[in-house]
């Protein structure tokens, strides 16, 4: 069994449900990260996994963890937007030396 179906087969569905990014990659002797990688490659493969920040990962059973889990995202996909735009207006607005 490969990483991802393993993480699969460990995911218990419903947010009630939840373990840990700690605890999964304990179980599966990883490092955190690389279960946020395996976590983006299923959903991407069309596996539900819905996720509740700080807490960790679960199977989605219903609507409204589907909605709660794209909620999260969406959120964190503003926070990196507004950090790239940051980005470009200090590099734009950087006081050159030399």
């Amino acid at each position: 069994m490969n990483g991802e179906a393993h993480l699969h087969h460990m995911l218990g569905y419903g947010k009630e449900n939840v373990i840990s990014s700690y605890d999964l990659a304990q179980d599966l002797d990883m490092n955190q990260r690389a279960i946020g990688f395996m976590v983006r490659q299923m959903r991407l493969d069309g596996i539900p996994v819905g996720s509740i920040p700080g807490k960790g990962y679960y199977l989605i059973e219903t609507r409204e963890e589907l909605e709660e889990t794209k909620a999260h995202i969406l959120h964190r996909h503003k926070g990196l937007n507004e950090t790239v735009k940051a980005l470009d207006w200090g590099f734009d607005h950087r006081e050159k030396t030399a």
